[in-house]
């Protein structure tokens, strides 16, 4: 197998990005994802191999979902999201979650929101923006249980 000489090796375990507590809205534009009540999970797909990660570190046990991201057209790739349930109405549900292994039947997401790494590219230092757009194109074809989070835009004003 050919590699690109600036290919780095998939890492085994990235931290992931968290939420930070800020005392006023910056001004601008701005992405929102949409927040669903799961677990936070990052999936690392190196050829077969596929493991999801809490971020503590964790392995997580839903081999439907890692099935799923086999099937994903990228060798090497990791990706960043939520695993979640959904109720009937299709909204996530963490009380769902918590008894997913003894419930059976209840319907098993992955919401994956950020592409980190793709074909040995660090993808960290892109604008977001450019990472869900090849996002996009990575889960063009992906299974019903592997999707695109949503997003909204807004744009910030200063008051004043």
């Amino acid at each position: 197998m050919l590699v690109k000489a600036n290919a780095k090796k998939t890492p085994a375990f990235i931290e992931p990005m968290k939420a930070l507590s800020i005392e006023k809205l910056p001004e601008g534009d701005w992405l929102y994802e949409i927040k669903h009540d799961g677990y936070r999970a990052l999936a690392f797909k190196d050829g077969k191999d596929v493991r999801l990660v809490s971020r503590n570190k964790k392995a997580f046990d839903y081999p439907q979902l890692v099935d799923s991201l086999k099937s994903i057209p990228a060798n090497r790739v990791i990706l960043d999201g939520e695993i979640a349930t959904l109720d009937e109405k299709g909204r996530s549900s963490f009380q769902l979650l918590q008894l997913f292994k003894s419930s059976g039947g209840v319907p098993l997401v992955y919401y994956v929101f950020d592409l980190l790494f793709l074909e040995g590219k660090d993808l960290r230092n892109q604008p977001l923006t450019a990472r869900r757009k090849l996002l996009a194109q990575v889960l063009k074809k992906s299974p019903e249980n592997i999707r695109l989070s949503d997003e909204l835009s807004v744009r910030i004003l200063g008051l004043g």
